[in-house]
């Protein structure tokens, strides 16, 4: 209720639905293959991979799109076409387009979308210096280890907080984290 734009009603914020996501019977998806193709796009737009970025691109939106009836929506091919077409792949933004629509599809598998965000940079997202957060308005960038680390293993818990920028904080960065 602090926050700047604070509504005034925590009803006005979006929230996913838990009718459909959190259900007892709701699909739970770990490796799709909407991500599969969206990170074939990135490999190819990287050059990693041959083929065409644009391809795997419109194939991981599809399948993100159509991945959705597996909750009990009821889109088709036709819809996702649409979307494309509203949206469509563009070279010049293509590595954020492609890490966008990987986050979007990865919203109910937080951990990977929090991992792929860190590693790509992708979305911008706009942090909140909510008051008392931990991280002075910073998104985190990773947990700290446990308390007992430090008590069991100190040599190697010193080795492994040395090499990171921040030392053992939240704000610190692992080696594959974005710069």
């Amino acid at each position: 209720s602090k926050a700047p734009g604070y509504p005034g009603n925590r009803n006005l914020y979006s929230i996913v639905n838990r009718y459909t996501f959190a259900r007892y019977d709701a699909p739970t998806f770990f490796l799709t293959y909407a991500e599969t193709a969206l990170l074939e796009a990135e490999a190819a737009q990287r050059g990693w991979i041959s083929g065409d970025a644009k391809t795997f691109y419109d194939a991981g939106v599809t399948g993100a799109i159509l991945q959705l009836n597996q909750t009990g929506a009821a889109l088709t091919a036709a819809q996702a076409s649409a979307y494309l077409a509203l949206n469509p792949f563009n070279e010049a933004k293509a590595l954020e387009q492609i890490n966008t629509q990987y986050w979007i599809n990865t919203f109910m598998d937080e951990y990977e979308a929090w991992a792929n965000w860190r590693r790509s940079g992708y979305p911008v997202l706009t942090p909140v210096n909510y008051f008392g957060n931990v991280t002075n308005g910073t998104i985190p960038r990773r947990f700290v280890y446990p308390t007992t680390e430090a008590a069991t293993n100190l040599a190697n818990y010193n080795d492994a907080v040395s090499r990171l920028d921040d030392g053992d904080a939240m704000t610190s960065r692992v080696w594959w984290d974005s710069k």
